[in-house]
């Protein structure tokens, strides 16, 4: 199918809807005929154009099921990865603001030093 028949059949009064997904579930995007044709070649990456995020976001985005990871090395100098404090299934944006931030055991809002 090409972009003048998806066009002619959107005229018709047809509309082209897909599931995509998000922490939680499925969220309905509603596409243009030209998108249809973006979401054939590739699914994530105009998911992830649909959320002004890079591909890479929205997909750890879904995989950590929206709960933003710690950023800080461990004492062997690897990343931690712990959870920091916050919730799980955090809207993309707020996601991606705490997404390598601190957990508790590295000073995050939750920790001993940010208690005392």
């Amino acid at each position: 199918m090409d972009l003048a028949q998806l066009q002619t059949i959107e005229r018709a009064g047809v509309s082209f809807s897909i599931q995509v997904a998000v922490p939680g579930g499925g969220n309905t995007l509603i596409l243009s005929p030209i998108e249809v044709l973006s979401f054939l070649d590739d699914k994530d990456q105009l998911t992830a154009k649909h959320f002004g995020v890079p591909v890479e976001d929205y997909l750890e985005w879904v995989k950590t099921d929206g709960t933003p990871r710690c950023g800080a090395k461990t004492t062997k100098g690897k990343v931690c990865r712990n959870f920091v404090s916050g919730g799980i299934q955090m809207p993309l944006h707020k996601w991606r603001k705490l997404d390598g931030g601190l957990c508790a055991v590295h000073g995050g809002e939750n920790s001993v030093e940010a208690n005392m």
